[in-house]
C-alpha cells in the first residue's frame, strides 16, 4: 500500500514538475517575444522621431522661406487671425441659420463686435510703407481700422465671401497713419490648411490712388 502511495505521489509530482517546466518555458518564450516586440517598437519609435525631425526642419525652412518672400514682396501683404470670427459665425449659423447678410442687416452693431475679434499677426514692409507705419509703430488691431470711415458694408461683404467661398476682393477707401486718403483694391483669401480654423487670412493690398487720380483728371479735361 505504501508503495502504491509513493508511486501515486511520484506521478503527481512528475506531472506538476512537467507543468511547471512547460509554464516556465512558455513564460520565457513570451518574454523573448515581448523583448523582440519592444526592440521593434524602439526601432519604429526611433524612425518616427527621425521622420518628425526631418518634417519639423522642412516646416521651419518652409516658414522661413515664406517669411522671406512675405517681407520682400513689393505687394502690400497683411496677415490676420480670424479664428475667433470663425467660431462666432459657426455659432451664429447654428442659432440663426445661414443667412448672414440678413442677420447683419438686422443687427448692424454685430459688425463691430466681429471687427474686434480680428487680430493682425503680420504686415510686410510694403504694407507698412503704404499705410505710413514705421517698424516701431503700434500696429492697428486689424486692417479694418485703417479703412476710411470704418466701412461696415465692406466688412460684411468680406465676412460673407470668406465664409461661403474662402476669398474676397473689393475696391475701398483707406486712410494712412498720417491721415492721407488712399484708394485700394483689397484681396483676401483663406490659405490651404486654414479653411476650417481661419487662423490665417492673407490679404493683398494694391494702391489705386494714382490711377484713380489720373482717371479723374482725364474726366475733367
Amino acid at each position: 500500500g505504501s508503495l502504491v502511495s509513493i508511486l501515486v505521489v511520484s506521478i503527481i509530482y512528475e506531472k506538476i514538475r512537467v507543468k511547471v517546466q512547460d509554464d516556465l518555458a512558455l513564460s520565457q518564450q513570451e518574454y523573448r517575444l515581448a523583448e523582440q516586440r519592444q526592440r521593434e517598437t524602439n526601432v519604429e519609435l526611433g524612425k518616427e522621431i527621425e521622420r518628425r525631425k526631418v518634417s519639423e526642419k522642412a516646416l521651419l525652412e518652409s516658414e522661413l522661406h515664406y517669411r522671406a518672400l512675405f517681407e520682400e514682396s513689393s505687394v502690400a501683404l497683411w496677415e490676420e487671425d480670424w479664428s475667433l470670427v470663425k467660431m462666432y459665425l459657426d455659432n451664429l449659423t447654428k442659432e440663426y441659420g445661414g443667412d448672414l447678410a440678413a442677420y447683419f442687416k438686422e443687427n448692424p452693431q454685430a459688425v463691430m463686435r466681429v471687427a474686434a475679434l480680428i487680430k493682425t499677426t503680420a504686415a510686410n514692409r510694403a504694407a507698412l510703407s503704404l499705410f505710413e507705419l514705421s517698424q516701431t509703430s503700434i500696429m492697428p488691431v486689424n486692417l479694418f481700422w485703417l479703412l476710411k470711415d470704418l466701412l461696415r458694408e465692406f466688412l460684411i461683404d468680406q465676412i460673407i465671401a470668406l465664409y461661403t467661398t474662402g476669398h474676397h476682393h473689393a475696391d475701398v477707401s483707406g486712410r494712412t497713419q498720417g491721415g492721407r486718403d488712399i484708394h485700394l483694391m483689397v484681396m483676401s483669401a483663406l490659405p490651404a490648411g486654414y479653411e476650417k480654423s481661419w487662423e490665417k487670412v492673407f490679404t493683398s493690398i494694391y494702391d489705386l490712388t494714382e490711377r484713380i487720380a489720373v482717371e479723374e483728371e482725364k474726366k475733367r479735361m
